[in-house]
């Protein structure tokens, strides 16, 4: 997510027509929305293999209601920014509650300190590039490369072995 909200500005130039700038501020919110949505799909599939296709449904229409309230009531006030946060909303109530729900089926266990060090790391991140500007960006790719080495350096360096691995084989 960090690496998506900081390419977005770069990819966003190059991509999408100036006149749709204002849209930018949008795309770490729809970012998350998205990652979210992934979380929830990734317990609704265990849903579906425990045969519960009633609880996926019951859980998408209670966050569907509450996205839908949420843009009714807000919407007027703070303008189309409220689409993309009422999106991550409903999206994180439907994984809390199927994430406790589904211990009923199967255990899962969460680094809770990682998520939540993670998710005010997007947060943070989210809200810093929410205007382009060459300094924000450059603080932000620091902020993305540092999370990522310090919760991922194993597995990037158990990935590079194997890369180099292979060259030094050929």
């Amino acid at each position: 997510m960090l690496l998506l909200i900081c390419v977005g500005p770069i990819i966003f130039k190059i991509l999408i027509n100036s006149k749709y700038n204002n849209a930018y501020s949008l795309m770490p919110w729809l970012y998350i929305g998205v990652f979210f949505s992934s979380l929830v799909s990734f317990l609704g599939s265990i849903y579906i293999g425990e045969k519960r296709t009633k609880d996926v449904g019951v859980s998408s229409a209670v966050g569907a209601v509450i996205n839908v309230l949420i843009n009714l009531f807000f919407m007027k006030q703070f303008g189309v920014i409220v689409a993309a946060l009422s999106t991550i909303i409903s999206y994180a109530i439907i994984f809390v509650y199927r994430a406790i729900d589904i211990k009923k089926y199967v255990t899962i266990k969460y680094n809770l300190k990682s998520i939540v060090g993670g998710l005010i790391t997007i947060i943070f991140v989210s809200i810093f590039n929410m205007e382009f500007s060459i300094i924000r960006w450059m603080i932000s790719l620091i902020i993305m490369t540092t999370y990522n080495w310090v919760f991922n350096r194993n597995t990037v360096v158990a990935l590079g072995k194997k890369v180099m691995g292979k060259f030094a084989r050929k």
